[in-house]
């Protein structure tokens, strides 16, 4: 099974509109970074990808839901 890394870029001081940046990597090779902000959440999936992926937080509550493993809570 693949060892998975996430590395978390925060904004130095609180900045309006500033996305949180979040790295992931698998096995020590970057697989993509996730962007979060108000609005939406953005995958980019590869450090030179011209691409972004993008969803409104209510089409990612409605992904999750039906795509996402049910966790007890």
């Amino acid at each position: 099974m693949a060892k998975h890394d996430i590395e978390l870029e925060l904004p130095k001081q609180t900045v309006m509109n500033k996305d949180l940046d979040v790295v992931v990597r698998s096995d020590g090779n970057k697989k993509g970074t996730l962007q979060i902000s108000r609005g939406s959440i953005d995958w980019k999936p590869s450090p030179n990808s011209k691409t972004r992926y993008r969803l409104t937080w209510e089409q990612f509550d409605t992904l999750m839901k039906e795509h996402g493993k049910e966790l007890g809570g």
